[in-house]
């Protein structure tokens, strides 16, 4: 699969398949972003509950 045709510092060239592809999963990786992140914060939480009994 010829995902990315062209690659340069400032102009890159996909072809549709590939741009829809890579949003999609750029688009995943926000999502575990976000769970990892709310699940940090959790942690925090847990942690400093436990440090102040």
């Amino acid at each position: 699969m010829e995902c990315i045709k062209t690659v340069t510092e400032a102009n890159y060239e996909v072809s549709d398949e590939a741009y829809h592809t890579l949003k999609r999963i750029v688009k995943k990786c926000e999502k575990l972003i976000k769970a990892y992140e709310k699940k940090l914060a959790q942690r925090e939480k847990e942690r400093e509950k436990a440090l102040n009994r």
